[in-house]
């Protein structure tokens, strides 16, 4: 999101802005349960936790899938359908999920190879390298989406892929085994999301626009971010900052 509004600069459109700001509100909220149930009561998401996270998963698709049919699919839609175009385009956008899965698992098991040799330990691998490696796709398909000014699919990817690895992901792997939320690169990295979703939801819901400087403040957001999951590493590793 910072990136491509630093680069570009556009605005949300309105009737997006009320799916952005429930896909907000959710996120925060299961983000605040997680760091709650972690950090206060100590619980691991279990099963039910699971189930509720993929019943989550099932509403948003609905209220998405529900909404669009409603207004229509995308920015243009005064024009017919053609059969012939529409499955060259679905081949295309299965032959392009398919290069981004081979091509983001190469960058993530590359990458991880190199810090376990390194001596990094695997929490942050998964909340640095991994979790940039498989931003990667997102973050291609959401500049080529502004580049086209195809804003509803740019914002709609972001909060949308947001959501889906909350409910989804999450959900799916609680209801296999109990997922144990202990580690503080994993509740810092869930506070910094609230504090994302709720800067995001203003400029969503206010602004109505995000400029070059707003990406450039999201972008600096994430160096905070990063600068604080490494330095909860050096403590865990009991490495002092060099002053």
């Amino acid at each position: 999101m910072g990136i491509g509004a630093a680069i570009y600069g556009f605005k949300i459109p309105r009737k997006s802005i009320g799916e952005i700001a429930l896909i907000l509100l959710l996120t925060t909220i299961i983000s605040a349960y997680i760091v709650f149930s972690a950090t206060v009561q100590g619980w691991a998401l279990g099963f039910f936790a699971g189930a509720v996270l993929l019943m989550l998963f099932a509403f948003y698709m609905y209220h998405t899938l529900r909404n669009n049919r409603r207004i229509g699919f995308g920015e243009n839609n005064n024009h017919r359908l053609d059969k012939k175009k529409a499955a060259i385009a679905l081949l295309m956008l299965v032959a392009g999920i398919v290069v981004v899965f081979i091509s983001s698992a190469l960058v993530v098991d590359n990458a991880v190879i190199t810090a376990r040799e390194l001596g990094i330990a695997e929490s942050l691998i998964g909340a640095t390298i991994i979790a940039i490696g498989t931003s990667l796709p997102e973050l291609s398909t959401t500049l080529q989406a502004l580049r086209r000014k195809r804003y509803s699919i740019a914002v709609g990817n972001l909060v949308g892929s947001n959501m889906t690895n909350l409910t989804l992901v999450l959900g799916t792997s609680a209801v296999i085994a109990d997922v144990h939320v202990t580690l503080p690169i994993f509740n810092v990295a869930l506070l910094f999301a609230i504090v994302a979703n709720a800067i995001l939801l203003y400029f969503a819901a206010v602004r109505k626009n995000l400029g070059r400087y707003t990406g450039i403040f999201f972008i600096a957001i994430y160096v905070l971010f990063m600068l604080v999951i490494f330095a909860l590493q050096a403590g865990e590793l009991g490495i002092s900052p060099a002053i």
